[in-house]
């Protein structure tokens, strides 16, 4: 299945390497990202897709009563369509793993290692969720952007595998300085943190 993506997967390398080279050129990291983001929306568009396949034919299979030859048939087809889901689940691990090259290129790995866990346990952070129909990913890039006017490079943290607390990642320091970014006005918990 890579080899499908292989174009994408060169493309990327070179970026990242060409920002390994030179972590002042924050055109080229915004460029990336946006690629990576573009990479991911793809991916998660179809993984939603085939989801929803999987679940009108198992649908069917439950409402339906089909000869044994027919219902095989369609158990087949949900087979292939969930393998095709969790193609998309690694696919998504792949390009958020160029997200994490870029964080890993301005800063120290064990800077990053924190965030990877639960703030107060030692446990692994949920990952991101879905970023395509997500409110405050306009607000976020506009963050990332408005860091890139004051020569500060900033990264999406929902780009990465690592980095699982807050919404952006200023680059600056040897630290990331994780921003939450917030599009509605309620106050709870998350907020306060």
């Amino acid at each position: 299945m890579i080899g499908y993506y292989k174009k994408h997967v060169l493309a990327l390398s070179e970026r990242v390497h060409n920002i390994r080279q030179n972590t002042a050129d924050l055109d080229l990291l915004i460029e990336t990202q946006l690629y990576i983001l573009k990479r991911v929306l793809i991916t998660e568009e179809r993984k939603s897709q085939y989801k929803s396949q999987v679940s009108a034919l198992k649908g069917e299979l439950r409402g339906r009563r089909l000869a044994k030859k027919d219902a095989a048939l369609l158990k087949s087809k949900i087979g292939r369509l969930e393998m095709r889901v969790k193609d998309c689940h690694w696919l998504l691990y792949i390009w958020r793993c160029f997200g994490d090259a870029i964080a890993f290129s301005y800063l120290d790995k064990w800077a990053i290692k924190p965030f990877y866990f639960e703030s107060k346990t030692t446990h692994i952070k949920q990952s991101a969720g879905h970023m395509g129909g997500k409110d405050g990913l306009y607000r976020e890039f506009a963050l990332v952007l408005d860091a890139r006017k004051h020569e500060v490079p900033a990264l999406l943290t929902d780009l990465t595998n690592t980095i699982r607390h807050g919404d952006v990642s200023l680059l600056g320091a040897s630290d990331p300085y994780v921003i939450e970014v917030k599009s509605s006005a309620n106050v709870n918990q998350r907020v306060v943190r």
